[in-house]
């Protein structure tokens, strides 16, 4: 579960929210590109903030989604279900 939260979640969906929340920042912020980067320190820092923000939103996002993700699994692969059956016997 944490693999699923951390790998998928972390560092792949992470990267698009980190991206979403640099702009967002950019917007709130209202400073220009060049003050708030102007040094190679505030370069990396507003690069790792963000992505570590980016990140640890992914994972909750994932975190929750696991626990739906988990219930729908085992309504489909319930042998016992009503519908189990019913999609590979329509045709009979």
């Amino acid at each position: 579960m944490w693999n699923y939260c951390i790998i998928d979640g972390g560092f792949i969906f992470g990267l698009a929210i980190s991206l979403i929340t640099s702009i967002a920042w950019l917007i709130f912020k209202g400073k220009d590109m060049h003050t708030l980067l102007a040094e190679p320190g505030d370069m990396f820092a507003f690069i790792g903030y963000n992505y570590m923000i980016g990140a640890g939103i992914a994972v909750i996002i994932f975190r929750m989604k696991w626990k739906y993700n988990e219930k729908r699994f085992l309504r489909l692969t319930d042998p016992l279900a009503d519908n189990y059956f019913a999609k590979d016997y329509q045709d009979i």
